[in-house]
This record gives C-alpha cells, sequence and structure tokens, in this order.
C-alpha cells in the first residue's frame, strides 16, 4: 500500500507530466495554425498571378481574333472589287451603259453584298474578341474570390494561433490537477 507522502508525490509527478504535456501540445497547435495561414497567404499570392496571366493569355487573344477579323475583312473589300471589276469590264465589252439600268443595278448590288460580307467579317471578330475579354474579366474575378478565400483563411488561422498560449495551457492544466493535490495535501496533514 502506498503511503500518503507516494501518492502525493505521483499526484505532482502526474501533474508536472500532464502540465509538459499539455504546454507542447499547445505550442505544436499554435505552429500547425501559422504554418497553415503561411501557405493559405502564399496560395493567395499564387491564384492572383495565375488569374493575372490568364486574363493576359485572354487579351492578346481578343487582340489576334481583331487582326484576324481585319485581314478578313481586307480581303472580301479585295474580292468584291475584284468582282466589280470583272463585272465592269464583261458589260463594257459586250457594249452595255454602266451607268444606267440593269448594269449600274447589278455593279450596286455587288457593293451591297460585298460591304455585307466585309460587315458581318468584322462583327464576328469583335463577338470573338469579346468572348475572350470576358474570359478574362472572369478569370480575374475568379482569382480575386479565390485569393481572398485564401488570406481570410490565413487571418482565421492566425488568429486562432493568436488565441493558444503555452503557457495558459500549463497553468489550465496545473489548476486542474491543483484540486486532487491539495486534497492529498489535506488528507496527509490530516493523518499527521
Amino acid at each position: 500500500m502506498c503511503t500518503p507522502t507516494a501518492v502525493m508525490a505521483m499526484q505532482l509527478g502526474g501533474s508536472a507530466s500532464s502540465a509538459i504535456g499539455a504546454y507542447g501540445t499547445a505550442r505544436v497547435n499554435k505552429i500547425a495554425l501559422q504554418s497553415q495561414a503561411d501557405i493559405s497567404q502564399i496560395n493567395a499570392g499564387v491564384s492572383q498571378t495565375v488569374a493575372n496571366y490568364n486574363s493576359g493569355i485572354a487579351e492578346r487573344q481578343a487582340q489576334t481574333a481583331l487582326q484576324q477579323g481585319a485581314r478578313e475583312e481586307q480581303k472580301a473589300r479585295l474580292a468584291t472589287s475584284q468582282l466589280k471589276s470583272r463585272q465592269r469590264t464583261a458589260m463594257a465589252a459586250n457594249g452595255i451603259d454602266l451607268g444606267e439600268g440593269s448594269a449600274a443595278n447589278v455593279l450596286t448590288s455587288t457593293d451591297v453584298m460585298g460591304e455585307i460580307d466585309a460587315d458581318t467579317l468584322r462583327s464576328n471578330a469583335v463577338m470573338s474578341a469579346w468572348g475572350y475579354r470576358s474570359q478574362g474579366a472572369n478569370a480575374r474575378i475568379q482569382g480575386a474570390i479565390q485569393s481572398s478565400n485564401y488570406m481570410i483563411d490565413a487571418t482565421q488561422r492566425r488568429g486562432a494561433a493568436a488565441g493558444i498560449s503555452p503557457v495558459g495551457a500549463v497553468a489550465s492544466s496545473l489548476l486542474g490537477s491543483a484540486g486532487s493535490v491539495g486534497m492529498s495535501w489535506y488528507r496527509m496533514k490530516a493523518m499527521g
């Protein structure tokens, strides 16, 4: 059978061991939260960088679409001009007066149809560029949202880490075991 002094010594040893464990656990938890906060902050920066990169690619695609549309519009206008020239040559070779009647109507129709083709090509290029620019805007928005979420996570983890006190964990552990150690001391005192 253990003496009251031995029981009290074991309780004191157990309290000290528990306090040391509480300190270590609190310290590890604090470091883990701080590390997770750092990782979230890094992820926020990476998200924004990727979003900016994707947005830049979308803008380059929009510029390419506009340039390609301008070239296609020029080709369409050239083709219309060449067709009209062939029509004039054929009508003049057949002795048709180009300034009035059916000949004038044919040449006017060629101009109108050529303009419609050129306008359609320009419109298609503008719509394509708008689509790419919308993708770029969406990339920036998604990057900002993701970056914000990571920053919120980092702030929350830093706040949680700041709320952990290894010394407070020791004090709490010692206070928790103080009652049983005190009772043992009181019994030992009462027994003489």
